[in-house]
């Protein structure tokens, strides 16, 4: 019976096969199933490149220790053979015939079955322990496995993310490349633009700088004009006023003299309102003076011009021999219409000088308005210019604006794919997750039912071991009791019958058997007793590894529990993180929208004042445009009518350059002939007078003989002296009224010129008028020519 027992070997080191403890060894570190805290969304890549690089790690570490655990399990299954072997039922050797009696014998013979019993038991408990050791640990392999394949999905994940990640790259790429070049091209586009407007405004601004440097020169000139005119008035004044001041200190004088000074109460408002009326009556006399210097210095220098053309007209035409006197009145005629003309030309000259004069003055308003147009446009151009700058400040804000929100959105572009993607990942693995929880708790479960059933069956055992230890305990008792009466029937043997009877015979008989069994009761009690230690120790070794086992699967249940409670709190982190990620992308796409709804109302604002500033600079330069088509109107037209009046003042003067020319042939000519006839009559002239010199010379010789002579002498003295007495009052009024006229005129005659033969000036004056008419015929030809042309 005590070789159906099993060794405590056999309770020490379970049998398992090295399969399953290989199997076992696949087991994941408590490390792996930490938490780990996720910071940043940002970084959730890095941080699971990280993690698949500490799996790899630990897998090559589990990988390696695999030989070592296979040739540990090989070890121990060669402790186990020998044990196995222990354990095999031994044939029973035959048993010597009990001389106990019947019952004893049935007594330990159910003891023996009640511990064959047990041990058959507890093998079968231990094979039930193997069992669900061997379903544990394929379990354990399952999960292996499974998380293998949740590793390689996760791999694969990760790396179609990373290619995502980089296609996404590559299309912002692209798009911002797209971007980047329309931004350059719009820039280059409102360069050009800004460029040609520059252009254009220097233009027009060296066009303006050319006419300010002009009208600035004769500013100038007008100025210095002014101011020569100023001082000559001022130095005027100053004479004026030392001559007034004389004139009021002898009227002073004189009146202190006659007693009639007195003092004067007018007040100073009153003097000063003089004074003032007084100033502005000087400025316009100044300003009348200065035209009539003008008028008077233009007219000094054409009336000395025509007196030096008549007293040139007056030579030539003494030269003329005198003609008849019928001829007279013709002549006569002729220079009255000559002179018509003449004064008709001067009153035309007067008439010009007159529009000239306010040609010129103005021009000069017009050279202050244009002034002041130009100081007005000069300015309009500055704001102008300081306009386009703040709009180009403007345009490079937003630009900067719109820049760093396109950013901002390619950022949030970027973080809501990666946070989409970790969603759809999660989303992914929760149900995962679940589905292993659930299956995980099912089969702890079912470990708790099988390991509860287990425990009330090692109750039971436990209560059948005492059972039998109590059993045990009362043979030990009635085996003690048998000794001691047995000993009471030695003591009392050898004081009653001290002879072998045949009773004592069959007593020793008795006694040998006694002997034999109590030696077989002491083999019986030693195996008994070897058999109850073994039974303790085997007690004490399965509750050593009961307690083992609890303690191992209260660890494991205990970080099982934990596992699934980090699990959990995982769960609601990522939950949480959900949410809050959730959160933010409504966040970023509720900014997203207001910023492209910023970006559209900018747009707007830009495009409207881009076209607001288009429409006023458009409007400015239409403006500017219009001004300068007028004035370059205007000037074309002052233009025109000055290159007609050059025109007109050209063809006049080649007419009087040809009539000049023809005027010089024909006095050339005339001064020829004229010669010619002076010579001839010069010659007879001298001829005559050398005939009445002898004829004087004879009279006179006569008349002194005959003493006539003084006697005329005499009567012509006393006839002239009563003509001189009546011809001086006479001679001086004429004198007083032409020197009058000429005080007036101004210098009329400069010249005295020596007398002429009124035939010589009628000659002369009869060719003058024939050359004026032709002169008018002249012109009035090519006026007409000119018109039509």
């Amino acid at each position: 019976m005590a070789a159906n027992l099993n060794p405590p070997s056999h309770f020490a080191q379970p049998l398992v096969e090295p399969e399953m403890r290989a199997e076992g060894t696949r087991l994941l570190p408590p490390s792996s199933f930490q938490r780990r805290d996720v910071p940043d969304p940002w970084q959730a890549l890095a941080h699971a490149r990280n993690r698949l690089d500490e799996l790899q790690q630990e897998n090559e570490m589990l990988r390696n220790t695999k030989p070592r655990e296979k040739t540990v399990s090989k070890e121990q299954q060669t402790c186990d053979h020998p044990c196995m072997a222990v354990s095999r039922p031994i044939p029973e050797p035959p048993l010597p015939p009990s001389p106990l009696p019947t019952h004893q014998f049935f007594h330990l013979q159910h003891t023996a079955d009640i511990l064959s019993k047990q041990a058959t038991e507890l093998a079968q408990v231990r094979s039930e322990v193997m069992t669900l050791r061997s379903q544990r640990q394929k379990e354990v392999g399952e999960l292996e496995e499974r998380l293998r394949e949740v590793e390689v999905k996760y791999t694969t994940e990760t790396a179609s993310l990373m290619a995502t990640k980089k296609c996404q790259e590559e299309e912002l790429r692209a798009q911002m490349s797209i971007l980047k070049t329309k931004h350059d091209s719009e820039v280059t586009s409102k360069q050009d633009t800004i460029k040609s407007l520059n252009e254009e405004l220097m233009r027009t601004q060296t066009l303006y700088k050319q006419e300010v440097s002009q009208l600035r020169e004769k500013l100038l000139t007008s100025q210095a004009e002014s101011e020569r005119i100023r001082n000559e008035l001022v130095n005027s004044n100053r004479e004026k006023n030392l001559t007034i001041e004389s004139l009021q200190s002898q009227v002073s004088k004189l009146k202190t003299y006659i007693g009639d000074a007195q003092t004067t109460s007018r007040s100073t408002a009153h003097w000063q309102v003089e004074r003032d009326q007084l100033l502005k009556k000087i400025k316009d006399l100044e300003k009348d003076l200065d035209n009539q210097h003008s008028a008077v210095q233009l007219l000094n220098v054409r009336l000395s011009s025509t007196n030096e053309i008549l007293g040139i007209q007056e030579a030539e035409l003494s030269r003329v021999k005198g003609e008849s006197v019928d001829s007279g009145k013709k002549l006569q005629l002729l220079l009255t219409r000559w002179r018509e003309k003449v004064f008709e030309l001067l009153v035309q000259l007067k008439s010009q000088e007159i529009v000239g004069r306010n040609v010129r003055r103005d021009h000069k308003w017009q050279v202050a308005e244009f002034e002041e147009k130009m100081t007005s446009l000069e300015n309009k151009c500055h704001l102008l210019e300081h306009s386009i700058a703040d709009r180009e400040a403007q345009l490079q804000l937003e630009r900067g604006q719109s820049q760093s929100l396109q950013d901002e959105l390619a950022s949030v572009q970027q973080v809501a794919e990666l946070l989409d993607a970790k969603l759809k990942d999660y989303e992914e693995t929760v149900p995962q997750l679940t589905s292993l929880l659930q299956s995980f708790r099912q089969r702890h479960a079912g470990t708790e039912e099988k390991l509860c059933s287990l425990t009330a069956r090692l109750g039971s055992f436990d209560q059948r071991i005492s059972f039998a230890v109590g059993r045990i305990e009362i043979l030990k008792g009635l085996v003690a009791r048998k000794e001691a009466l047995w000993r009471l029937g030695e003591k009392e043997t050898p004081s009653t019958n001290q002879e072998p009877t045949p009773d004592e015979k069959e007593q020793v008989v008795e006694r040998s058997s006694l002997d034999q069994l109590r030696t077989e009761l002491e083999r019986v009690t030693h195996e008994r007793d070897a058999l109850a230690a073994r039974i303790k120790q085997d007690s004490e070794a399965m509750q050593e590894q009961y307690n083992k086992v609890t303690a191992k699967f209260e660890s494991r249940h205990e970080r099982d529990a934990a596992r699934l409670q980090d699990l959990e709190l995982k769960l609601q982190h990522q939950l949480k993180d959900l949410k809050s990620v959730s959160g933010r992308l409504d966040q970023a796409e509720s900014e997203c929208k207001e910023y492209q709804r910023t970006i559209g109302r900018l747009k707007t604002e830009l495009a409207k004042s881009q076209l607001s500033a288009d429409r006023a600079s458009a409007d400015k330069m239409a403006a500017m445009e219009t001004q300068l088509t007028n004035q370059l109107a205007e000037m074309e037209k002052r233009l025109n009518d000055a290159r007609r009046e050059q025109a007109k003042a050209v063809v006049s003067l080649r007419q009087q350059e040809r009539q000049m020319t023809r005027e010089r042939e024909r006095a050339a000519q005339m001064m020829q002939t004229q010669e010619e006839h002076f010579q001839l009559e010069i010659d007879r002239v001298t001829s005559q007078l050398r005939e009445a010199d002898k004829d004087r010379n004879l009279l006179m010789a006569t008349l002194k003989q005959e003493g006539l002579v003084g006697q005329y002498k005499a009567q012509r003295a006393a006839a002239r002296r009563p003509d001189i007495e009546t011809e001086k009052p006479t001679e001086k009024p004429p004198n007083g009224d032409s020197a009058k006229p000429g005080k007036a005129k101004g210098h009329t005659a400069t010249q005295v010129k020596p007398k002429v033969p009124l035939s010589a000036i009628l000659t002369e004056l009869q060719s003058l008028t024939a050359q004026v008419l032709e002169a008018e015929d002249t012109e009035h030809s090519d006026v007409e020519d000119t018109d039509k042309g």
